[in-house]
C-alpha cells in the first residue's frame, strides 16, 4: 500500500507540530510537508503531489477555504 502524502498549513508551530505528531503514528501517512502560510503551502503542494491537506481556517496571507481551492487547481 502506497502512503498517503498529506500536507500541513498552520501559522501556530504548536499546531503543527501536534498534528505531525498524531499523523506520524498513522500507518499509510506520511507528513511530505509543513509550512506556516499559503505560499509556502502551494510551492510544497507543488513539488510533493499531496494527496491529503489539513490547511488552518485562517493563514497570515490567505484564508484556508481559498487555498484549498488553488491547490485543486
Amino acid at each position: 500500500m502506497l502512503p498517503v502524502k498529506i500536507v500541513i498549513a498552520d501559522d501556530e508551530p504548536g499546531v503543527l507540530l501536534l498534528l505531525r505528531s498524531i499523523l506520524s503514528e498513522l500507518e499509510g501517512a506520511l507528513v511530505v510537508g509543513t509550512t506556516e502560510n499559503a505560499n509556502d503551502a502551494m510551492k510544497v503542494a507543488r513539488e510533493q503531489s499531496p494527496d491529503l491537506a489539513f490547511l488552518d481556517i485562517e493563514l497570515p496571507d490567505m484564508k484556508g477555504i481559498e487555498l484549498s481551492e488553488k491547490l485543486r487547481e
